[in-house]
Order: structure tokens, then C-alpha cells, then sequence
């Protein structure tokens, strides 16, 4: 009889927590959401050109709305009190699929761009067009992280860009004055989520988010500075001011204002690399060449010479280093290829020399000019022909290990001696050979950083 009262005392308070969690799971998850969120402050602001931020950094509030399904607007009341005042606001919307989305099968970022959450986007900008004090908005945040923290993440970039576009498009016709804010964490890959311009104001970066914090491709800087100066690196290409935003491991507290000012001050010394305008420097460069319909030429690395006699075959690919350049074996190879009227891929890999097979000050010696002689002597082989010669140089830059002595670089300074290099070779005018830029990109994102 106490074993039987026992089993119906253990069932009672299983079915009263079950009853709980799923009382808890359903407010959380199927009722809107609207908070302070307070463990993601506004910490500080960047414009190249020189303006101002359009808020007081320190007086900014952070809301949290947090959509979880297509129904009724059920949270617009309480973002009303929270928007109560007249301090500036940055809110981030994060809408996702009923029951928290990660058990199901749709997927959100699709359900956005086609309309399905646009009945309470309109309310919430109802709302927002109300209001007296600025309003920034950010958008499914840390999108480019490949953890699966949020629905949205994990996803391909032209999805997430279509969500974001239709999201900032809702917005703007409801309520014009609301600032729209990419906000990437600003982690290896954000280039590729870029939306466009016309619907983008601003853009936030997250110093060690939680998102972040999941994610061991990469690893993490060794100082603050080095980790604000990387953040902002990375979306250089888009002209727009950038918003800080702290997390839990980098509160107001924590954030020292000079470790920000070095990161600043460190672009401004390379502004002429950092912000050069990639779209004239790619009017500037032959289009003859790259971008006309034509015939696809088919190449191959072939160290053993097994294929090269194939009639398909119109390009071989020839790696070089130190070694190879000096001894002469670099050179009978290109000879033989050109003497099977071939185009040539020619990858220089400026190590392995029988002396050191490492320079540890590769990049140093390279802007000093210590390896001029070396490349003089690669544009003596390569120059006895008229075929077309493709010129690969310091490769898979991006992978964060240290194989070659250019991995695991700082990205201005790879960059720097790269353009070095491509300069040093084009100031001699050859009218056949094209450089390459040339990352890995399997499994690696951030190429663009470099």
C-alpha cells in the first residue's frame, strides 16, 4: 500500500513539471517577446568618414523582440511601455518558426521573404513610427556564424539577404525614420551576407557573442584591439557606420575605450589599403579577358605528367618555390609546357629555399624588397612567352594555420605584400600575365578579408 502511494506521489510531481515546462515552453516559445536586452550593450561607434553617432553611445537602450509565430500581434502593448521616454532605442527583432523553430522543418528565413510574418512586422513599425527618439533596428543577428544557435544561421547568404531585404523594405514604407542595421557578429564570412546597400543605414559587430562563443574554426585574437580592428576589417567594403555591441563577456564595464581607439587609429594609418574602391580598381583591369562568353579552357596539375598530352587540355598549372626556381627545375617545366603550346597556371610559393625553409619575417622582408631579386628571376622564365600566363601568389592566406610562413597573417599586411608582388610584376608591362587571387574556400569562409 506505501509502495503504491509512493508511485502516485512520484507520477503526481512528474505531471505537475511536465505540466510546468510545457507552460514555460509555450509562453517562451509561442507568445511573443518583448525585453530589455541588457547583456548586449551599445559599447561604442565607428564612421570612416568622420560623423558622429546619430545616438549618445551610453544613453542607448537595447529591446529584444522576439517574434514566434505568424498570429496575433500579442506583444505590441508591452513594446509600447518599453519604448515609453524619450532615450534612443536599438532594438533587435528575431523571429522565429512556432515552438522555438528548431524542431521544425520550415524555414524561417524563407517564411519572412515570402510575407508570411508581414502583419506583425507592419504593427511593430506602426508603433515605431510614433515614436519622438531615434530608433536603430537590427535583423536576425550573427547570421554568418556557422552554429545553430538561431533558425537563421546555417543558412545560404541570398536567403538570408531576401529575408533581410523584404524585413528592412516592411519596415521603411511603415516607418521612414527607423535606422536599419545589418548586424553580422562580424566573424570570417560576413561579406557573403552583405544585403545591399539601399537597405542597409548601419551595421553592428558583436565583440565575443555567445554565437561566436560556439564556433572553434578560428581562433580567438590574442587582444582587444586585434579583435575590434578584425571586426571592422571585415565589413570595409560597405560604407556605412558601425555600432559595437558588447556581450556577456565584454559589458560596458569591461570595454576600455582605448583598446577601441587603437584598433581606430591603426586603420586610419592604412586607410589607403584598407578602403581602396574595389569597383574602380575592377574598371581599371582588362575585361577582354575575364568576363566575355567563350570557350571553357581546361587545365590541369600534372607533376607526373600524365595527362598533358591530352588533346582537351589547354592550361597547365605549375607550382614553384625557392628551391624549384633556383635549381633550374622550375624553368624546364615551364619550357615543356610551353612547348606544348600551352597557357600556363603558375603558383610561386616563396619558401622551401635549401637555405631556410621558413623565413619567419616573410612578409616584412617581402615590403622590404629582399625579394625582388626572386621574382626578378621567376619574370625571366615566364617572360619567354606570349601564352597566357595566370599568376597565383601567397594562397591560401585565409586558413588560420601556419604551414606557410603567409598563414595566420595580419590581413593588411598580407595584403600589403601582395600588391606588392603584383605591382613589382606588372610595373614591367607584360601584356600576357594575370594575377590571381587565390584563397582555399573549403570549409574556410573570409577570403574577402584578404
Amino acid at each position: 500500500m506505501k509502495n503504491k502511494k509512493r508511485l502516485i506521489i512520484v507520477l503526481l510531481i512528474v505531471a505537475a513539471a511536465a505540466f510546468a515546462g510545457y507552460k514555460f515552453l509555450y509562453h517562451k516559445y509561442v507568445n511573443d517577446q518583448v525585453a530589455e536586452r541588457i547583456d548586449e550593450p551599445l559599447l561604442a561607434f565607428y564612421d570612416r568618414n568622420g560623423n558622429t553617432s546619430p545616438v549618445p553611445i551610453d544613453q542607448c537602450r537595447h529591446i529584444s523582440v522576439r517574434l514566434n509565430n505568424t498570429g496575433a500581434s500579442n506583444f505590441v502593448e508591452d513594446l509600447k511601455k518599453l519604448l515609453a521616454g524619450k532615450q534612443p532605442v536599438l532594438i533587435t527583432v528575431e523571429i522565429w518558426p512556432y515552438m522555438g523553430g528548431k524542431f521544425s522543418k520550415e524555414n524561417i528565413l524563407s517564411l519572412v521573404a515570402k510575407g508570411d510574418y508581414d502583419e506583425k512586422i507592419k504593427a511593430m513599425a506602426v508603433v515605431l513610427s510614433k515614436q519622438v527618439q531615434p530608433i536603430l533596428m537590427r535583423f536576425d543577428p550573427d547570421m554568418e556564424v556557422y552554429v545553430s544557435r538561431y533558425p537563421w544561421q546555417m543558412q545560404w547568404p541570398e536567403r538570408y539577404s531576401k529575408a533581410f531585404r523584404h524585413f528592412a523594405e516592411t519596415i521603411k514604407k511603415n516607418a521612414p525614420a527607423v535606422k536599419m542595421v545589418w548586424a553580422p557578429a562580424g566573424y570570417p564570412g560576413t561579406e557573403e551576407y552583405w544585403p545591399g546597400d539601399q537597405w542597409v543605414d548601419m551595421v553592428s559587430v558583436t565583440l565575443k557573442g555567445r554565437s561566436e562563443g560556439m564556433a572553434n574554426s578560428y581562433p580567438e585574437e590574442k587582444t582587444m584591439s586585434q579583435l575590434i580592428f578584425r571586426k571592422l576589417h571585415r565589413v570595409r567594403f560597405f560604407d556605412k557606420p558601425v555600432l559595437i555591441i558588447g556581450s556577456e563577456k565584454v559589458t560596458r564595464e569591461h570595454f576600455k575605450q582605448p583598446d577601441f581607439e587603437s584598433a581606430v587609429s591603426y586603420i586610419k594609418q592604412h586607410k589607403e589599403v584598407e578602403y581602396i574602391d574595389v569597383t574602380a580598381a575592377d574598371r581599371q583591369t582588362d575585361t577582354a579577358l575575364f568576363r566575355k562568353n567563350g570557350a571553357l579552357e581546361a587545365g590541369v596539375f600534372d607533376p607526373f605528367d600524365k595527362l598533358v598530352d591530352s588533346v582537351p587540355l589547354s592550361t597547365e598549372h605549375l607550382f614553384v618555390n625557392l628551391e624549384a626556381l633556383k635549381g633550374g627545375e622550375f624553368k624546364k617545366k615551364f619550357n615543356s609546357a610551353v612547348a606544348r603550346n600551352h597557357n600556363l597556371i603558375v603558383t610561386m610559393e616563396p619558401w622551401r629555399d635549401r637555405q631556410l625553409e621558413k623565413d619567419p619575417l616573410l612578409v616584412d622582408n617581402i615590403l622590404n624588397g629582399k625579394y625582388n631579386a626572386v621574382f626578378d628571376e621567376l619574370y625571366n622564365v615566364i617572360a619567354i612567352t606570349d601564352k597566357k600566363i595566370y599568376l597565383r601568389w601567397l594562397h591560401e592566406m585565409e586558413i588560420p594555420i601556419t604551414r606557410y610562413p603567409w598563414q595566420s597573417q595580419d590581413p593588411l599586411r598580407y595584403i600589403k605584400a601582395y600588391r606588392y608582388f603584383v605591382n613589382y610584376i606588372r610595373n614591367k608591362k607584360p601584356a600576357n600575365v594575370f594575377c590571381m587571387g587565390s584563397g582555399r574556400r573549403q570549409g574556410f569562409d573570409g577570403i574577402l578579408a584578404w
